[in-house]
């Protein structure tokens, strides 16, 4: 009977063998994408350009994950003075309520987006549910 763990396999060195090395966008690279996206024809994960480039908005400006995005509908969002959405606490990634700041910047964007949405609907549909491995 084989022992277990194989000895023969090598031990990997983690600080070294990292499968996706992963750096945050700068702002400039950030617009890029968005602008790219927005413009985009080419549904990507059955999203169409201007639904993808919303959703890299919100996790670029919030730090959201994709769950908690999905959870988003257009009622979580507050967008006066102090513009923020709500993570209910089931979907939040601290187990906890979140309530998030928004950067003005996207407001405008986010204005014109959800008011094409239904308010009680999520912001899109299937989201959590897809499969992101590649």
């Amino acid at each position: 009977m084989a022992s277990f763990p194989p000895r023969k396999l090598k031990r990997s060195n983690v600080k070294v063998d990292i499968p996706h090395a992963r750096e945050p966008l700068t702002a400039e690279q950030f617009v890029k994408l968005f602008r790219t996206t927005l413009a985009s024809t080419k549904p990507v994960e059955d999203l169409e350009g201007e639904t993808r480039a919303m959703v890299y908005a919100l996790a670029f400006c919030s730090g959201l994950r994709r769950r908690e995005i999905a959870s988003l509908t257009p009622e979580s969002f507050t967008l006066g003075e102090s513009p923020s959405l709500v993570v209910e606490a089931a979907n939040s990634k601290h187990r906890d309520l979140d309530v998030a700041p928004i950067r003005p910047a996207i407001v405008p964007s986010l204005v014109a987006w959800l008011a094409k949405l239904p308010a009680d609907q999520p912001l899109v549909p299937n989201f959590a549910t897809k499969d992101t491995r590649h």
